[in-house]
């Protein structure tokens, strides 16, 4: 396998591998991609889900719109950006005229606890331990909701 050079749209090149004895030929870019990134404030109770809107004269109802979670520095928590990557947010946006919609659902995440029913009757009365006795049940449950600032980026295509 060898390495060959690949122009790139700044003038610079990059690498990418081929091997021996394929050639690969690329179309050259004739325009950018403009990458926005945005900071929305989800609420202060928290929810697993939501939506809210952007303004962008550059968004139309025919834009493509690629969005994603950001894993930035959030405004007020400092310089680590290790803030978002514990709550990873799934994320899809509807274009409009000068804006779009975005909804957002926390990734499913479930556990299974232990759930004390009091009460069992299931024995019976003459059993001296059957106030005292009680029965468990498993119930599997969702977990994760968020709140307060999280970072996005976005492209439109």
């Amino acid at each position: 396998m060898s390495y060959d050079k690949l122009p790139l749209p700044n003038g610079n090149t990059g690498k990418y591998l081929k091997s021996t004895g394929q050639d690969y030929s690329f179309d050259t870019p004739t325009a950018s991609v403009n990458v926005k990134s945005i900071e929305q404030n989800l609420g202060s109770t928290p929810k697993s889900r939501g939506s809210f809107l952007v303004a962008d004269v550059d968004i139309t109802t025919s834009s493509i719109i690629f969005i994603q979670q950001r894993f930035a520095a959030l405004t007020g928590k400092g310089a680590r950006a290790d803030e978002n990557e514990m709550d990873r947010l799934i994320v899809s946006a509807v274009p409009g005229t000068g804006g779009m919609t975005v909804y957002w659902e926390v990734q499913p995440q479930y556990i299974t606890r232990q759930k004390r029913v009091k009460g069992n009757s299931v024995r019976t009365s003459a059993s001296a331990l059957a106030p005292y006795q009680d029965a468990f049940l498993y119930e599997t449950i969702r977990i994760g909701k968020v709140k307060g600032n999280f970072k996005f980026s976005y492209t439109i295509f």
